[in-house]
């Protein structure tokens, strides 16, 4: 089953293949849905076991899991997220307490508490001329490569880190740490 909002719409729980939703839309309550795509509003309770999310507004999700990937072009809150699914792909901005995946790719900002990964990038959107304003926050990232710009963070657990523009990590532990601009502050450097 197909569901599409073009205008003003719910999705009623239930099972879905694709879900689009063009204008401002809710879920009433669980769905499982393959592919969903938000290009207006979306608010949902739960999605469950979906190949991938494709925001390009604006989206708020309470609990999802994700077999395949995440792709943000807009702004999207997530409160639960599973740490199953694989990439996350972004422009824009993304909130979430806790998030895992195997490659975090974002370019724009975010707000994460716990942000654990393979591989993070977290790059600059050229699109803003206020460095500040696009400040990333994480109070702590586990990863084992990280590129970041403008982030601030309380801790890095990392092999290797870049770090560019201003950047404020209070401990950083790491192999290999490379400070790119000189408004980079690491309070607390530990070798490993």
């Amino acid at each position: 089953m197909n569901k599409k909002i073009s205008g003003f719409g719910m999705v009623r729980s239930g099972v879905y293949e694709n879900v689009v939703v063009e204008g401002c839309g809710f879920a009433s309550g669980d769905i499982c849905v393959n592919h969903i795509k938000v290009a207006g509003a979306f608010k949902g309770k739960s999605i469950w076991n979906t190949l991938d999310i494709c925001v390009e507004g604006v989206s708020q999700i309470e609990a999802t899991d994700f077999a395949d990937k995440l792709i943000i072009k807009g702004a999207a809150k997530i409160d639960r997220p599973n740490e199953n699914f694989i990439r996350f792909l972004g422009t824009g901005a993304i909130t979430a307490q806790a998030f895992e995946c195997n490659h975090f790719h974002l370019t724009g900002k975010c707000h994460i508490h716990k942000l654990k990964a393979d591989e993070i990038h977290i790059l600059e959107d050229n699109n803003h001329k206020s460095k500040k304003a696009q400040q990333s926050v994480a109070e702590q990232i586990y990863c084992k490569k990280l590129i970041a710009y403008h982030l601030k963070a309380k801790k890095i657990v990392a092999q290797e880190v870049q770090l560019h523009g201003i950047c404020e990590i209070d401990t950083l532990i790491c192999e290999k740490a490379e400070l790119c601009d000189p408004e980079c502050k690491v309070k607390n450097y530990i070798s490993k």
